[in-house]
């Protein structure tokens, strides 16, 4: 469940449009010291690379303008301290159409190899890989082929999906932002779980979004429990704990003083992010809150 809700939210990140008329983008992915996955994405001028382990998962995305305008199918994007992609994609088998489109739209993908050069680092060296071949795809649509479902949420609320009931604690530190969340009902990152058939799984989502040099960073820390211990609340909603199952470690608690006064959310609450290890998720400097939700 954990890569199935990373995949959804590095699509989410690194998509910056659903539908174009015509569309190609490159996709590959390499395996990487200390069980790590490096997935590379080319969308025309944006650029992703995505570190997965597990439940955890570092996304480096950026808009250039620079890459591959003679060779929409090459990927190009120098990474700094922390490597550079520089190949071009080799065909091995004919394109093949997808079936099952929206009326419109044509997509077809065509498999083969891109050739080059590929290295990468991370931070603190949580992961390494160097090479100049890997399998991959590219991907062609023409016409309107977006698939978003925007009426999920509206059959949910329908089929009596209970309300969502959500905690969230947000640190800013200059450019960096440091949140952790926790909710009782269906999140964005965990849409392939149907919220009908677990309506009181505990979900719990925790982010770094920082800047290194043109890029975007966001690390991200995720788990799911079905065990109510893990995020507690009253119905009034005046405390909160949540003790998440792993990657995540120790516990945090929300308590609402009287008054309209700001709650506090305090805590031993950690997790270590790939390139930021035993990151805190509670105390100084975190602002909470706790809500009631429909949508």
């Amino acid at each position: 469940m954990a890569l199935a809700a990373l995949a959804t939210c590095a699509a989410i990140v690194s998509s910056p449009a659903l539908a174009r008329a015509e569309h190609t983008w490159s996709q590959f992915q390499l395996k990487a010291s200390n069980g790590f996955l490096i997935g590379i994405e080319r969308d025309g001028p944006f650029f992703s690379l995505t570190a997965t382990n597990g439940p955890t998962a570092a996304i480096y995305s950026t808009l250039t303008k620079a890459i591959g305008k003679a060779d929409p199918t090459a990927v190009k994007a120098d990474l700094g301290k922390l490597g550079e992609i520089d190949v071009h994609f080799e065909a091995l088998k004919p394109p093949k159409q997808i079936p099952n489109q929206p009326p419109g739209c044509t997509r077809t993908e065509t498999r083969g190899a891109f050739v080059g050069s590929m290295r990468f680092r991370g931070e603190r060296d949580y992961t390494a890989v160097e090479s100049t071949r890997a399998a991959g795809i590219l991907n062609e649509s023409k016409g309107d082929c977006d698939t978003f479902d925007r009426r999920a949420r509206a059959r949910n609320r329908a089929r009596g999906v209970p309300p969502r009931a959500g905690l969230t604690a947000i640190k800013r530190t200059g450019d960096r932002t440091i949140s952790f969340s926790c909710n009782r009902g269906e999140g964005l990152i965990f849409a392939t779980d149907n919220p009908k058939k677990h309506p009181q799984r505990r979900y719990f989502e925790a982010a770094i979004g920082e800047k290194y040099l043109r890029f975007s960073i966001i690390r991200l820390a995720l788990s799911a429990s079905d065990n109510r211990s893990t995020f507690a609340f009253d119905d009034p909603l005046t405390a909160a704990t949540a003790s998440p199952p792993a990657p995540f470690t120790g516990s945090a608690t929300l308590r609402r003083p009287p008054g309209g006064r700001k709650p506090s959310w305090t805590g031993s609450l950690s997790v270590s992010f790939p390139g930021a290890p035993h990151t805190r998720l509670a105390g100084p400097g975190f602002a909470a809150s706790l809500d009631y939700a429909d949508d």
